[in-house]
């Protein structure tokens, strides 16, 4: 009770509007990063190397993974800056990841759907600021969830099935847009917990970061995926 009092006293605060400013704002960061080495790689031949090499490719996808595991687990004890450098690493990479996906795609379908992504997404988003209901209970259903969409894929990028593709696109819409939900109500008990700690709130606004630019990618690809329609 408590908690939740502290939450609503400083929701429209300058302070918690700082907070998710810097969640927002290194996520930001994190897609102009991606932007730009998938363009370096579709205009060099890194993109060449990496995807004719298979251990180029897995090992690269092992660091994506270790990355973003890494972050979470470490993020309490690795310095702020050296979470945000990590950070960065990673949507460097998933930029590499993306850059195929202007070999399948028009521009103007990637264009499309990054403007509908990001409607949706924002739409969410302010939902999860602003609703009054409690998600906490949403938590443990959207880690399953997620830990489901992560085995089948793996499981899919040997059996190559795009039927189950296709069934794994639309799960993972629903899965990851009812985390962008949940993940902005709970960034704010997150600030509330460590609203003393200015230390804690850097580094909680890297992870926040995190999981909000994973929620718009899997939301941006799921898109893609359901609607887009290949060249």
């Amino acid at each position: 009770m408590e908690s939740q009092t502290r939450i609503e006293g400083n929701v429209g605060s300058s302070t918690l509007a700082s907070f998710y400013a810097s969640i927002y704002g290194w996520m930001t960061v994190g897609m102009l990063i991606s932007a730009l080495t998938a363009y370096v790689t579709l205009n060099t031949n890194l993109g060449a190397n990496i995807f004719a090499n298979p251990a180029y490719f897995y090992g690269l996808f092992a660091l994506q993974i270790g990355l973003m595991l890494g972050i979470q687990f470490l993020i309490n004890k690795l310095p702020a800056e050296i979470s945000r450098g990590l950070f960065f690493i990673y949507t460097a990479i998933t930029g590499i990841f993306l850059s195929g996906l202007a070999l399948m795609y028009s521009g103007s379908t990637l264009t499309t759907t990054f403007l509908v992504t990001a409607a949706l997404y924002g739409g969410l988003a302010i939902y999860g600021f602003t609703t009054q209901k409690d998600l906490s209970s949403w938590g443990t259903a959207i880690f399953v969830g997620i830990i489901g969409v992560f085995s089948v894929s793996l499981i899919n990028m040997i059996i190559g099935s795009s039927v189950l593709h296709m069934i794994l696109s639309a799960v993972a819409l629903m899965v990851f847009s009812a985390a962008t939900v949940y993940d902005n109500q709970m960034y704010k008990a997150i600030y509330a917990q460590n609203a003393n700690d200015n230390n804690s709130l850097k580094k909680m606004a890297t992870l926040g970061a995190l999981h909000m630019y994973i929620n718009f990618i899997v939301m941006f690809q799921s898109l893609l995926s359901l609607f887009g329609g290949r060249d």
